[in-house]
């Protein structure tokens, strides 16, 4: 997750304008510019906060994850990484003769789909304990009291805002992974394999059967 808070770092508030987010750049990169005698950290930090709110995709995304919004030669570099492993499990599975005769494209797509069917469960459940932790937090604020005595810091809404810097953590990767096999998927949209149907034919055909025997013990059926 991002360190540096960017409407901390200019002293903004999360509603800012564009307008109100660019005067206190300037201001503060006045201030700061190493020709005036500045601190060249300081100006650096004040300078990519800037950029991160000043451009309204990449402010949406670290509202939405607190994380700054990978680059997209991040993110084609890891989906042709992650087609180079397929393909590397393809090698491993099949003989040559066998992907002769096999839709290997379409099982790529395949594992793609699976994987981002997944994340899509976990973003989700992952999205549930954001919305309980909103609910108890606002329970906590009206119920829950604190003396300041003994204890500075009132634990229960502490370890409360912790699981959700955690959960935001989490998010954050998960729709850098989504990124990555929906790009992954994309490049695969432009190839097909013009395989020989016999073998292909059969897998089907032992899919069927196996679906048949999961329904019949009340395990219900998978799509191919």
């Amino acid at each position: 997750m991002n360190k540096k808070n960017p409407y901390k770092t200019l002293n903004v508030p999360k509603d800012a304008s564009p307008e109100e987010i660019k005067k206190a750049y300037r201001n503060k990169a006045k201030k700061e510019h190493p020709d005036v005698g500045g601190d060249e950290k300081a100006f650096k930090e004040t300078s990519s906060a800037y950029a991160l709110l000043a451009d309204p995709q990449k402010r949406k995304y670290y509202d939405e994850y607190g994380d700054e919004m990978p680059s997209q030669d991040n993110i084609e570099s890891k989906a042709n990484r992650l087609l180079n492993e397929l393909i590397d499990q393809m090698l491993a599975k099949y003989t040559p003769e066998q992907i002769l005769k096999i839709d290997f494209i379409r099982e790529m797509r395949g594992s793609i789909t699976d994987n981002l069917n997944k994340l899509k469960e976990e973003v989700s459940r992952q999205n549930t304990m954001i919305e309980r932790i909103n609910k108890l937090h606002e329970i906590f604020e009206d119920k829950l009291t604190h003396k300041s005595t003994k204890i500075s810091v009132n634990i229960f809404m502490k370890n409360l805002d912790q699981k959700k810097n955690d959960i935001m953590t989490n998010l954050a990767e998960l729709d850098k992974q989504s990124q990555i096999l929906n790009k992954a998927k994309e490049y695969l949209a432009d190839f097909n394999f013009d395989f020989e149907q016999d073998l292909e034919d059969q897998l089907e055909k032992q899919r069927a059967v196996y679906n048949v025997n999961r329904s019949m013990f009340g395990f219900g059926t998978t799509s191919a």
